[in-house]
């Protein structure tokens, strides 16, 4: 009896593990899969600067979450005055619907952290480094329908959280973050 019983204990114990070691392959290759080169990167965007094809691989940036980088500026001008109102974040979560990112891929899930907890400013910075880039692979006028369109919805978001009467719409921290992201399409 003691040697069924003990028989059927390391059966379960078997299929325990056997289910955690299947558990551990599935996550290392989800690890794998979210794992981008420099190579990946530079031929999804155009962008040939090797220090800042480095940073946005240790950022963890992939090919999913690379279109989350485009909206990372309206982020920031949500974020201008310390806080996120919910019209600042349905005005930013249309612009992602707008630019593509789709609500069940992994690039609005870290939109999605970016408005519930301010973003570190390595990814404004890395966003402006993307901007730059940008100017090296568009001609002058796809750039500047990038930089017009940006600032376009920066100013929407901006505008959305009201004020009172229409006075105050835009926060003098908003108008900063703006005039910012006009000046990287400069330098």
């Amino acid at each position: 009896m003691e040697d069924a019983l003990q028989k059927r204990g390391q059966a379960q114990e078997a299929r325990f593990f056997a289910h955690k070691k299947a558990e551990l392959r599935s996550q290392l290759r989800q690890r794998e899969a979210d794992t981008i080169t420099k190579e990946e990167i530079s031929a999804a965007t155009g962008i040939t600067d090797d220090q800042l094809l480095d940073r946005l691989v240790n950022m963890k940036i992939n090919v999913q979450t690379l279109t989350a980088l485009s909206v990372v500026p309206l982020v920031e001008v949500a974020w201008a005055d310390g806080q996120m109102h919910d019209k600042e974040r349905a005005a930013v979560l249309q612009a992602a619907a707008e630019a593509g990112i789709p609500e069940d891929g992994p690039g609005y899930k870290l939109l999605t952290q970016w408005l519930d907890d301010k973003p570190n400013l390595d990814m404004l910075a890395a966003w402006k480094d993307y901007v730059a880039a940008l100017a090296e692979t568009l001609d002058a006028d796809a750039y500047a329908q990038v930089r017009d369109n940006l600032i376009a919805k920066a100013v929407q978001v901006a505008s959305s959280a009201g004020g009172i009467l229409g006075i105050g719409k835009i926060s003098t921290a908003e108008e900063q973050k703006i005039e910012q992201l006009k000046a990287a399409f400069k330098s």
